[in-house]
């Protein structure tokens, strides 16, 4: 579950609560995996006990199952929420299950109807000679970019 609160114009705290039941499955399933390809002093491979397996991996496994569903449950929350997340969250620890992740989204930019400012709009005429400079101008960055496509294969 995750709650997502305002804490500006562009900051926000999204609060989430991982289900334990779900993280301890992930993390038992995460050490029979592995404790079928781990090797260990004194045991052939694959034949370590699950006990010792968790007992020296069972906290590696189980930081990487809670990083795995924090980062999971994150980019549910900012997809239900419809946001669009500007750099890196900053996920602080509530307690063990429970974690907020503060962050900045981009601004909402509403472009307004120009005829309606009372500006006045200039046009201009460009003669095909102008057109022609214009166009000699930029043709070695064209040809450098156009290179630079075909380079990375767009």
């Amino acid at each position: 579950m995750a709650n997502v609160e305002n804490l500006g114009t562009l900051e926000r705290r999204v609060s989430m609560s991982l289900p334990a039941d779900d993280i301890e499955k992930q993390v038992d399933e995460r050490l029979k995996k592995l404790a079928r390809s781990v090797r260990m002093p004194g045991f052939r491979p694959g034949k370590v006990p699950l006990k010792l397996v968790a007992q020296t991996y069972g906290p590696q496994v189980r930081s990487e199952v809670m990083s795995d569903a924090v980062q999971k449950s994150f980019s549910n929350a900012v997809k239900e929420a419809n946001l669009k997340v500007a750099g890196y969250p900053q996920i602080e620890r509530k307690n063990d299950l429970e974690f907020s992740a503060t962050f900045e989204v981009y601004p909402v930019v509403k472009v307004g109807d120009l005829a309606e400012s009372g500006r006045a709009v200039n046009a201009y005429r460009l003669f095909p000679y102008e057109m022609a400079k214009v166009i000699g101008a930029a043709q070695p960055f064209l040809e450098i970019a156009l290179g630079l496509l075909l380079l990375v294969g767009v």
